[in-house]
């Protein structure tokens, strides 16, 4: 179980990307963690979510539900024809290449999922089901007084970032490629960023390795074969903006 493993790497926003995937999760066993919590949005925009979507079922204990999982398994969450190209090919590509019995996982997926001290959410723990972006200190103030752990991981705008509350201060801190160590005192909303479709100008991958009991966190970039990404787009008829945002991380 979760429980008995030290550290913990968080993956969001994989969207159909096996091989941001692929190259990942290699990083991660290199780093010796074998707990891999998915924050969500496994399919949408890439070329590949059937193969991400078998693979993160078969590894993650915990895995919680982003908006295109939601729009991919639920007819009422949007009208998919009112969608432009970029998002709704890639939810019509989701419902015909998964099985029966793979939808049915992801309809069961929760929206939150507390694990100890952490909790694990897509977007905000805010009104999770209307998938709210973290993106300015009043959303980051919404989703602390809906928290009720420490520390809470999200993804949902492919930008990592960390968001600190102290006392009634909130403020938000660019990542390094450094260990972070978070204070007992305070609490933490963390962005992870995206496995598998960045948006902060870095096309490389995005994950975080959390230590639990130091409370260090990892900010992870990991390069991948995005022509090879690009060419699984291509081949699907996907629209063509979804593969060429891969190459500049937008």
């Amino acid at each position: 179980m979760l429980d008995a493993h030290p550290r913990v790497a968080f993956i969001s926003d994989i969207h159909g990307n096996i091989d941001a995937l692929d190259a990942v999760l290699a990083d991660i066993r290199e780093h010796g963690v074998q707990a891999v919590v998915c924050l969500g949005d496994i399919v949408g925009y890439g070329g590949a979510p059937a193969e991400c979507v078998r693979k993160i079922g078969d590894l993650c204990p915990i895995v919680v539900m982003g908006n295109h999982e939601a729009m991919t398994v639920f007819d009422d969450i949007v009208y998919l024809e009112e969608m432009p190209s970029s998002i709704r090919r890639p939810i019509e590509l989701a419902r015909t290449s998964l099985t029966d019995d793979e939808l049915s996982w992801l309809r069961e997926l929760p929206l939150v999922s507390k694990i100890g001290c952490f909790t694990a959410v897509h977007s905000s723990l805010h009104h999770p089901g209307e998938f709210p972006y973290v993106f300015r200190t009043e959303d980051a103030r919404r989703n602390f007084k809906a928290q009720t752990t420490p520390v809470s991981f999200h993804g949902h705008s492919h930008v990592p970032i960390i968001w600190e509350e102290k006392g009634p201060v909130v403020k938000a801190h660019k990542p390094a490629l450094a260990n972070v160590r978070l204070s007992q005192e305070h609490r933490y909303t963390i962005n992870v960023g995206s496995v598998g479709q960045p948006r902060d100008g870095d096309p490389r991958a995005s994950y975080v390795i959390y230590e639990r009991e130091s409370r260090d966190v990892t900010f992870r970039r990991i390069p991948y074969d995005i022509e090879s990404a690009r060419r699984r787009i291509f081949s699907t008829r996907i629209s063509g903006r979804n593969a060429d945002r891969l190459s500049i991380g937008e």
